[in-house]
């Protein structure tokens, strides 16, 4: 009896220790998977600052390893918005009540006076890019690639990278639509077309789809058409009124 009692402790003393362990500071000397499990136990209790620590601390072991890095690129892209968002709160709330303090030109610097962590964009970017060089057939980390690509008008290279999403996912209609806005920001008119059909195909959004061949109609100067698709549109406030605003919007012409 004595030794089972002994035994017993003994197990309930390594259990609070290891939980400690876990729910403290990031520990050095952890095998890999320890490290997986730490940091996966800190992000379900939204401590991502500890849980991307302990994912850093895993892929020192194991730098290939594509898993890891596209985890912590999300981890790095939750972080960013999440501090963006209160970050913002802040500075509106500071702004109202702060009407004569002299402000920076540049948003972003004024908001990491405020918490925001803009340096994670890049961080989460680089580890999506991490994780398509050790595993190229990875099509959601393309897929925020390509999508950085298009949120900084580089399109065309958001349209090879697209492609890459598409051909390893068929059934995104996000890369569909993403591909179409690309294609119709270069000119390419039936391109775009087909790809906002082949978007409404897979999620039957037809608002957004009015509004997507809308703007087609509008830089193919198609008024009868474009008069339809707002028409349409009528009913949605929303894609109504971005619609007839990208009417008097520079948009070029489509290419012949």
């Amino acid at each position: 009896m004595r030794i089972k009692m002994i035994g017993y402790f003994s197990l309930l003393i390594a259990i609070v220790i290891f939980g400690c362990n876990f729910n403290s500071d990031v520990k050095n000397g952890l095998s890999f998977d320890e490290y997986i499990k730490a940091a996966q136990q800190f992000a379900s209790n939204n401590d991502n600052e500890k849980a991307i620590s302990a994912y850093k601390k895993a892929l020192k072991i194991k730098p290939s390893d594509a898993d890891t890095h596209y985890v912590l690129g999300q981890l790095y892209e939750k972080e960013e918005q999440r501090t963006y968002k209160e970050a913002f709160d802040k500075y509106q709330v500071d702004i109202l009540t702060n009407l004569n303090k002299k402000r920076n030109k540049d948003q972003t610097t004024e908001l990491e006076g405020y918490g925001y962590k803009s340096s994670y964009k890049t961080l989460s970017l680089q580890e999506f890019m991490e994780t398509i060089k050790y595993s190229p057939a990875h099509w959601a980390a393309r897929y925020f690639v390509a999508t950085d690509h298009f949120n900084k008008k580089r399109f065309k290279e958001a349209i090879d990278e697209y492609k890459q999403v598409i051909k390893l996912n068929p059934k995104d209609s996000n890369s569909y639509a993403l591909i179409g806005k690309s294609y119709l920001a270069v000119g390419e008119c039936t391109l775009a077309i087909n790809s906002f059909t082949e978007a409404f195909k897979l999620n039957s959004d037809s608002e957004s789809y009015y509004c997507d061949i809308g703007r087609v109609y509008i830089k193919l100067k198609n008024a009868e058409k474009t008069t339809e698709m707002i028409n349409k549109l009528k009913g949605s406030k929303h894609y109504y009124t971005k619609l007839t605003d990208y009417q008097f919007e520079p948009h070029g012409n489509c290419l012949p």
